[in-house]
């Protein structure tokens, strides 16, 4: 059973993390710098909320936004979806369809230990499934087929 935790380990990237006070603009650059889709949002040395590019669309349409000026903290996400760092790939994927979500704070002994994407638990379906094909390949080989029948005495 593969876990959040085990997915964040297979991802091995560290969640981009910047200050609640940044300019958007300055979160976009590192967003495109780090090509990432999301950034943790931090005040007071905790994770605080997420910001994307979605949050980005959506705030654009606001009168009198300015991406300048505009500080991300303000405009994150700030209910934070969390799951257990012991959720298991079929909890984890139920969750992002149930919430209509794409990300997901992985919690451990009370504390955020990162993010995980839909992106990340297709890929780590994807290496269960192609190690499945592999091993029930492994069973079946041409080898049996070709020596399927009796030696004669």
């Amino acid at each position: 059973m593969i876990t959040a935790e085990a997915i964040m380990g297979m991802i091995d990237k560290k969640p981009v993390t910047v200050p609640h006070t940044m300019t958007i603009i300055d979160v976009i650059r590192i967003v495109v710098e780090s090509k990432s889709g999301a950034v943790c949002v931090e005040k007071d040395g905790q994770i605080a909320g997420l910001w994307t590019e979605r949050d980005l669309m959506r705030n654009v349409l606001i009168r009198d936004f300015d991406m300048h000026t505009a500080r991300v903290g303000d405009f994150m996400m700030g209910e934070m979806n969390v799951i257990p760092h012991t959720a298991c790939l079929e909890e984890i994927e139920d969750k992002f369809v149930g919430l209509h979500v794409r990300h997901l704070f992985v919690e451990k002994q009370g504390k955020i230990i990162g993010v995980i994407s839909t992106r990340d638990t297709l890929a780590a379906d994807l290496n269960i499934k192609s190690d499945e094909v592999r091993n029930l390949k492994s069973y079946v080989s041409f080898e049996y087929y070709e020596n399927w029948r009796w030696k004669k005495p």
